[in-house]
């Protein structure tokens, strides 16, 4: 069972801490704020993310001859490098980059991924995570992430995806398979093939029924 260097509490009335479901940890991972949870929708989303951890060590610094210690949010595993993330809201972030602490922590875990095989440290904010429409469509898909799509109907959409020379709303879709676009059930399965990414669609607008969908290789 995996332990992080540093255990979330709520010290605080405010802070918002909780869990989350995480299919790519196969456990719950825990948060200690919004900004941090909603860094973990795209980080499920993300292909390029093999998987992660949050709190994943510590390190242990001198400042101005003091020992002290920080804890990165997030160590992140992707295909061919490995990162350590803070997650920081933009208005906080725009203050304490100007405290000299906090520079010389952020140096600290700079260096530390340098001497570690990290391939770099990331600061992100809301303003990187929630961006426009393609974050919230993340979020949509994700709540239809645990239904199990069977193979015969996964092998209809696809045929029809590969039959058709133009590229299919999710209506034309749902009429094209059971001759019903009203169906939630199918309706369902197309948002949960959408968010595995086996089929796509443009994630800059919102998504609605006459959302066009397409084969991956486009």
């Amino acid at each position: 069972m995996y332990k992080p260097a540093r255990k979330i509490v709520n010290t605080r009335s405010k802070k918002n801490i909780g869990y989350f479901p995480s299919k790519k940890n196969e456990r719950l991972v825990a948060f200690e704020s919004l900004i941090e949870r909603d860094y973990i929708f795209l980080l499920e989303y993300d292909r390029d993310v093999i998987c992660y951890k949050e709190q994943p060590l510590e390190i242990a610094y001198r400042d101005i001859n003091r020992l002290r210690k920080c804890y990165p949010d997030f160590e992140v595993q992707r295909k061919d490098r490995k990162q350590l993330v803070e997650v920081k809201p933009h208005a906080k972030l725009v203050k304490i980059l100007h405290d000299e602490i906090t520079i010389n922590k952020f140096n600290a875990v700079a260096l530390y991924c340098d001497a570690n095989g990290y391939s770099d440290f990331k600061i992100v904010t809301e303003k990187d995570i929630r961006t426009g429409n393609s974050f919230k469509n993340i979020c949509l898909l994700f709540s239809y992430s645990n239904i199990i799509v069977p193979k015969d109907m996964k092998s209809a959409i696809l045929n029809v995806l590969l039959s058709s020379d133009q590229d299919q709303t999710i209506n034309q879709l749902l009429s094209k398979v059971c001759a019903k676009e009203n169906n939630p059930t199918i309706y369902a399965y197309i948002l949960n093939m959408l968010y595995y990414q086996e089929i796509s669609t443009n994630l800059e607008v919102p998504i609605t029924r006459n959302s066009l969908i397409y084969l991956n290789n486009q």
